[in-house]
């Protein structure tokens, strides 16, 4: 009865040691992976425009490959301003529909591409506060593929409530 006790505790032991080794296996690769998003910056700000550039970062501790955003033609109309008369801008169109990649994005490091405008004087390319949905498609250096979905939004990032001081 000792032995059979005994060694249903060592095989209950292992078990779960084992169960230990494989959760801890899933969790380093969880952590040890690229984590890519994308944002929208301002490049630089004045007192008629605003130009905008997209930002896409990768804040995980390995490189991703290939780099692919994607997006919804008609969510992009839908954030465009009036002044574009359903009009998509060649930078736009660069960024998500001509299937164009990221080669290396190395961990910790960004990209930048313009991404339009907001302008007083009727010129604007997005509409001031419109959230455009994205997928963000990539590898990491294993090959493993991942999709991230993430919303752009279009406002000036020099304050989070879009006031501010100008910088002198």
């Amino acid at each position: 009865m000792t032995n059979q006790l005994s060694l249903m505790v060592s095989g209950i032991a292992v078990g779960i040691s084992v169960l230990s080794l494989c959760f801890a296996w899933y969790s380093w690769r969880q952590a040890n992976r690229p984590f890519v998003t994308a944002r929208v910056t301002t490049n630089t700000s004045g007192n008629q425009a605003t130009a905008l550039d997209i930002c896409v970062e990768n804040t995980g501790n390995r490189p991703a490959r290939n780099v692919i955003l994607k997006t919804n033609n008609d969510d992009v109309l839908k954030c465009l301003a009036d002044d574009m008369h359903g009009e998509i801008p060649n930078d736009i169109k660069q960024c998500f529909y001509k299937n164009l990649s990221i080669p290396v994005l190395a961990n910790g490091k960004a990209v930048r591409n313009a991404f339009g405008m907001f302008s007083k004087d009727g010129k604007s390319t997005w509409k001031a506060g419109s959230v455009l949905p994205i997928i963000i498609s990539f590898q990491d250096i294993g090959r493993r593929r991942f999709k991230q979905k993430v919303n752009l939004v279009f406002a000036d990032d020099t304050g989070f409530a879009q006031t501010f001081w100008q910088k002198g």
